[in-house]
């Protein structure tokens, strides 16, 4: 099955990538980030919006902790590994769960704007990347460090494979 999700909570499915079909929206929000993990699917964005899904077709809202923030949190990027998904977004907080349902927040800390846009795990250790070349490593996800990268533009995506980190940006 394919799914693509967007703006205003768009969560589209198909089953061979032509023809798509529109599942029922459980968000306004948009949706920026998805990832797949021990059996389900899950979508971030907007306004502490977290979405999970066992087919991609039925979504439920997760439990999303409070924040300390004035403002609601928008997360740009999701990640699954080691049995874990981790959310990044504009914020100096990424939230970790061990079951796509529940999530326990845990802190960085940047002298840049706080804003994280993809994360990815690989090879024992997560990577987190984002706006003015920030990128972060973790391998419990509990402390994350900066490292130092040498370029200053935006960092958009991270992956892992075949052995590697693939980081894209501006």
């Amino acid at each position: 099955l394919f799914v693509a999700v967007g703006e205003r909570g768009t969560i589209l499915t198909s089953g061979n990538g032509q023809s798509w079909a529109n599942q029922v929206r459980v968000t306004a929000e948009d949706l920026d980030g998805m990832t797949v993990g021990a059996g389900l699917a899950v979508v971030v964005g907007k306004n502490d919006t977290i979405l999970t899904s066992p087919n991609g077709r039925d979504w439920t809202r997760a439990n999303v902790p409070p924040t300390t923030n004035t403002v609601p949190r928008d997360w740009h990027g999701v990640g699954y590994g080691d049995g874990k998904f981790v959310a990044v977004g504009q914020t100096k907080e990424i939230l970790v769960s061990t079951n796509g349902f529940d999530w326990d927040v845990r802190y960085y800390e940047t002298p840049l704007s706080p804003y994280l846009k993809s994360v990815a795990y690989g090879a024992g250790v997560w990577v987190a990347v984002g706006e003015g070349g920030q990128l972060f490593t973790s391998a419990d996800t509990m402390l994350w460090l900066p490292f130092a990268s040498t370029v200053s533009y935006d960092l958009n995506e991270v992956t892992y494979g075949n052995g590697m980190f693939v980081v894209v940006g501006d």
